[in-house]
């Protein structure tokens, strides 16, 4: 049971089991909210809109009481120094002057603070487009339903205590890298990327 209290102070309570109990699953707080306040709209109480009205009240003070979030992308001044990798894979420096080829690269997510960053990231992206490329060239037509309980999603994962890549089957778990939707295509893609484990 929830409990709301009307402007006058007076305690209500409110089965929430007439809400199907997977509507709340997954829903942010903005979702459960608006679901709250139609669920208010449709109670037989007589005074629904109060409900409704005092729901709506909780909700702005919510607002007014949680700060923005801080931003963690860095993004640099002008003038300033910053990292980025290169098309060759290489890192590379410049510094900001809000030109076009500044704005792509904070755009794609490719600007790094630090050296030792970009360095970081090199080895992430790389083993990233390797996994991606791959997927795509296996499955180019595929259509991935994160709806649908009943299609098998065939997702990977790096072992790094093994140093392999190894499988996992999902539904709606998205873990990271790009997933097969064929079971046939699992193995051929696991033996091809565990091939190249030298270049991780």
């Amino acid at each position: 049971m929830a409990y709301f209290y009307s402007e006058e102070g007076v305690m209500n309570q409110v089965k929430l089991t007439k809400l199907d109990r997977n509507r709340g699953r997954g829903m942010n707080d903005r979702q459960l909210i608006e679901s709250a306040m139609e669920l208010a709209k449709q109670l037989d109480l007589g005074r629904s809109e109060h409900y409704a009205d005092a729901i709506l009240r909780l909700v702005q003070r919510f607002e007014e009481l949680t700060p923005e979030p801080t931003s963690i992308v860095w993004e640099p001044k002008e003038g300033e120094k910053y990292y980025f990798i290169t098309k060759e894979g290489a890192v590379n420096y410049t510094h900001w002057r809000g030109h076009q080829f500044d704005k792509d690269l904070l755009k794609q997510h490719k600007i790094y603070k630090t050296r030792h960053q970009a360095e970081k990231a090199v080895k992430h992206q790389k083993r990233y487009n390797i996994v991606l490329q791959a997927v795509l060239n296996l499955e180019p037509d595929q259509k991935v339903d994160w709806s649908d309980q009943n299609q098998n999603k065939y997702a990977i994962y790096f072992d790094h205590k093994g140093g392999l890549f190894r499988k996992s089957t999902t539904w709606r778990h998205e873990q990271g890298y790009p997933v097969l939707t064929e079971e046939k295509n699992v193995q051929p893609l696991l033996d091809y990327l565990n091939l190249k484990g030298g270049e991780w």
